[in-house]
């Protein structure tokens, strides 16, 4: 049934969005943990494969895993905070705030997230930076 709505989902974004005269740029995903993600509509094709939803669109390609989504909405505003993926969880990274307050730095993502309170970080993981929510 989840795959059903996400298929009829898929079918609308695909389409030029707007509502009430509103036009939405983005479309965001929320995941199980409560991160949102968000991916431009501009050109964007979703596909579904091996148990996940892949977007791809001019900025590249995103796969969410169908099991972790709990909602999918338009908006027309990107959320700009990602989830560090699992395949980098187990190198040093270092936190910041977002003024750029180091916090230290943690032996993996796991560790870091563990000691942190709620709140926004900064998350530097080799040459990658990204930002994490902590709920």
């Amino acid at each position: 049934m989840k795959k059903i709505i996400l298929i009829i989902t898929a079918v609308v974004c695909s389409m030029n969005v707007a509502a009430d005269g509103f036009e939405y740029n983005y479309l965001a995903f929320t995941r199980s943990n409560g991160v949102d993600q968000t991916v431009s509509v501009g050109d964007l094709k979703i596909v579904f494969q091996e148990g996940q939803l892949v977007c791809t669109n001019a900025d590249g390609t995103t796969s969410f895993p169908l099991s972790d989504l709990t909602k999918m909405y338009f908006t027309d505003e990107p959320t700009g905070i990602d989830e560090v993926t699992a395949g980098n969880s187990r190198s040093t990274v270092e936190v910041f705030s977002l003024s750029g307050i180091a916090f230290g730095t943690f032996a993996d993502i796991d560790s870091a997230k563990s000691r942190l309170k709620a709140g926004v970080y900064v998350i530097k993981q080799g040459n990658k930076t990204t930002k994490i929510a902590i709920k």
